[in-house]
């Protein structure tokens, strides 16, 4: 009777620990990211009856054995800030709190820029991560170092242009003693002229001038010039010659080396013909752009934190490292939505989203929601219930044996 008493005991506080899980899981069932809790129960230690022939047991109860966590994903839902990110897969985000200095982890991915530029949680915490200003790229198998992800020094970007790539048709049938080129007049008095605008080291705009010359046969004379600010033209280094095979195909001249104002810049006329055409172009590029301020900044499904830029330009400044745990059921939750690793759960393994290993990948511009199942906390705690109900009653029938068996032994 005794043992029963207790037995019962020990069961109502296991049904007590079900409930407040069941409680937290429903009052979380709205929280970004939150994971429920899976209570495991086990039976307590067993007993031989004394004297039996035959293996016989009586046990002492059932107990709530531990709280774990539950991985299942919840759904994902888009929001309308850019910012936004959502785990698909296995990971988590990885958060540090300053006053601590310790790295916390959350599958909760509502991150914002904050006065500083720095990316960070909706209570200050800087999300981790690695700079591209400073970690351009990482070696195969080798961990991510992590740092604040700080944009601060990001609010304006340009490139000055290294390499120009220029294809032309110079047409064929033009006579050399058709005009005679002038460079001080190159747009009246050259057979053909074309520009491309290239970026100097300040990110300010340069107007080059190709200006081509049919000097012989199957020969032409390429002079780069430049646009100065009184609408005169300075010439870009020597001419260069052209030399076309009986073909039309180019043999010599498809690679010059221009020097502007101690900016080299490579120009490649590689493809361009000479056939009995007009004289055009192609195609023409160059690898520059201007000067432009910081306007948007969103998160790609590599986990690269993109800045576009008023000149046009997508440029990712830094990506989001994300961890995973050997036994992430054994992370303790320190409340945020938040986990701290344990001497269970193993030390953070870091990796990047959507990387080799294949771990995981990001959704920008949303959020996982929590994974509570609603029908199934309710079934839990109806289950609850009558199971507090029915220790209830074992406690009150051994509470009534016991005062049974002591009146008639008085």
């Amino acid at each position: 009777m005794i043992a029963g008493f207790y037995s019962a005991a020990i069961s109502l506080y296991s049904d007590e620990i079900a409930l407040k899980a069941i409680s937290n899981d429903i009052a979380n069932m709205n929280t970004t990211g939150y994971k429920a809790s899976d209570v495991r129960f086990s039976d307590i230690y067993y007993q031989a009856l004394t004297g039996a022939s035959r293996v016989s047991q009586t046990g002492k109860g059932g107990y709530s054995e531990s709280v774990k966590i539950s991985l299942v994903e919840g759904p994902i839902k888009t929001t309308e800030s850019s910012t936004d990110v959502a785990i698909v897969g296995d990971g988590f985000f990885v958060v540090k709190d300053p006053k601590k200095d310790k790295l916390l982890f959350t599958r909760d991915g509502t991150f914002i820029l904050d006065k500083d530029k720095k990316l960070v949680t909706v209570d200050g915490l800087p999300v981790q991560g690695v700079i591209y200003t400073e970690v351009a790229a990482l070696t195969p198998g080798t961990a991510p170092t992590y740092t604040d992800i700080d944009l601060s020094g990001m609010e304006t970007s340009f490139k000055p242009t290294t390499q120009v790539d220029l294809m032309v048709n110079l047409d064929a049938s033009i006579k050399p003693e058709d005009r005679t080129f002038d460079i001080g007049n190159p747009e009246e008095t050259a057979d053909f002229i074309t520009s491309v605008d290239i970026y100097d080291q300040e990110g300010n705009p340069t107007h080059l001038f190709f200006a081509f010359d049919k000097v012989d046969l199957n020969t032409w004379s390429l002079q780069v010039l430049k646009r100065e600010e009184d609408g005169g033209f300075t010439p870009v280094g020597s001419p260069t010659t052209l030399r076309f095979n009986p073909g039309g195909l180019l043999e010599e001249g498809s690679s010059i080396v221009l020097d502007i104002d101690g900016q080299e810049v490579n120009v490649s006329l590689s493809g361009s013909t000479q056939f009995a055409s007009r004289s055009s172009v192609f195609y023409s590029s160059q690898d520059g752009y201007p000067l432009g301020k910081l306007s948007f900044v969103y998160v790609n499904s590599y986990g690269e934190v993109v800045g576009r830029y008023s000149n046009g330009q997508d440029i990712p400044l830094a990506r989001i490292v994300l961890a995973r745990f050997r036994n992430p059921w054994d992370l303790e939750r320190v409340g945020n939505n938040r986990f701290s690793n344990t001497y269970l759960s193993g030390d953070p393994q870091f990796f990047f989203p959507s990387d080799e290993k294949g771990y995981a990948k990001v959704v920008g511009g949303a959020l996982e929601m929590s994974n509570v199942d609603l029908a199934r906390e309710f079934a839990d705690l109806i289950a609850t219930q009558w199971s507090f109900s029915a220790n209830a009653r074992v406690l009150r029938t051994a509470d009534e044996m016991l005062l049974l068996a002591v009146r008639r032994n008085l």
